[in-house]
């Protein structure tokens, strides 16, 4: 009911398709462009986590991450390689509490 009010032509000169057609264009292109923002944000953090900086500061976030997930230690000395298929580490070392 609201919404038959709310898409009700205020102005007389504009039919309620319009509006709605509109409306639908705008949410469109909003949700377009978060689309592309989200995908090159994307892609961007999957080029810098590749440099060795990137992939040295990955080494230590996972680290920490199975570190208080886990009981025990782990040690990562580096990772070789990051892609959206896996990933590639060297030296993974695990201790028992």
């Amino acid at each position: 009911m609201k919404l038959r009010r709310a898409l009700r032509s205020t102005t007389g000169g504009e039919p309620t398709t319009e509006r709605l057609a509109r409306a639908l264009w705008r949410v469109g292109q909003g949700a377009g462009l978060g689309l592309v923002f989200a995908s090159g944000s994307l892609l961007a953090f999957l080029l810098y986590v590749n440099l060795p900086a990137g992939r040295r500061l990955l080494a230590g976030t996972v680290q920490n991450l199975l570190s208080s997930t886990f009981y025990g230690n782990f040690t990562i000395d580096a990772i070789e390689h990051v892609s959206l298929a896996g990933l590639k580490a060297r030296g993974i070392t695990v201790r028992d509490p």
